[in-house]
């Protein structure tokens, strides 16, 4: 009987690793948030408008990408049902938080 409660319990959880790509999603999006805003405050760094146009435009469509595949990465994890450990919890409130963090920031700039 245990042996047949351990193989459903088994089987309720998905193998897919969604959760480690979503948090690996997060790292970079975070990190390119951070050079994106160090950039925005910094201005002086380029002495062309040109070039900081293109790469604070290469800078917001990596985020963009980031963010949706990281999203849906996220609902994947959530809708199969992965193992909850610290990637499923950090990728979770992470994107909830950069979302807030991303129109936060949208408002004030």
């Amino acid at each position: 009987m245990n042996q047949i409660l351990d193989d459903q319990f088994d089987q309720s959880f998905s193998n897919t690793k969604y959760r480690w790509w979503a948090m690996r999603l997060f790292y970079v999006v975070a990190i390119v948030l951070i050079v994106t805003l160090y950039l925005l405050f910094n201005y002086s760094i380029f002495n062309d408008p040109k070039n900081f146009a293109i790469v604070l435009g290469v800078l917001l469509v990596l985020y963009g990408g980031g963010m949706v595949l990281g999203m849906g990465f996220t609902y994947q994890m959530y809708t199969k049902r992965e193992p909850k450990d610290f990637a499923y919890y950090f990728s979770l409130y992470g994107y909830a938080a950069l979302v807030f963090f991303s129109l936060l920031l949208s408002i004030l700039l």
